[in-house]
């Protein structure tokens, strides 16, 4: 039997915590970025995404559904 994601409080599709924010902040530096995340190539985002997801996961917050767009707006870059 597989337990369904529980979600932290502040955490859904529309919204995230300001630690989601600070995650990718602390990504692109330890990934060697010189550039905040709104401005990254999409490639480099997609390390950033990888990077915070495992970072949330290992402090066992299982990342919400549409938890991508939602930080890609509250970091500045444009959603599609």
């Amino acid at each position: 039997m597989v337990d369904e994601p529980i979600d932290p409080p502040h955490n859904d599709r529309e919204s995230l915590s300001r630690e989601w924010a600070d995650a990718a902040v602390t990504a692109c530096h330890n990934l060697g970025f010189d550039k905040p995340p709104s401005r990254l190539s999409p490639e480099h985002w997609q390390q950033v995404l990888a990077s915070v997801a495992a970072r949330m996961r290992m402090r066992g917050v299982s990342p919400p559904t549409g938890w991508e767009s939602a930080l890609a707006r509250q970091v500045g870059r444009d959603v599609e």
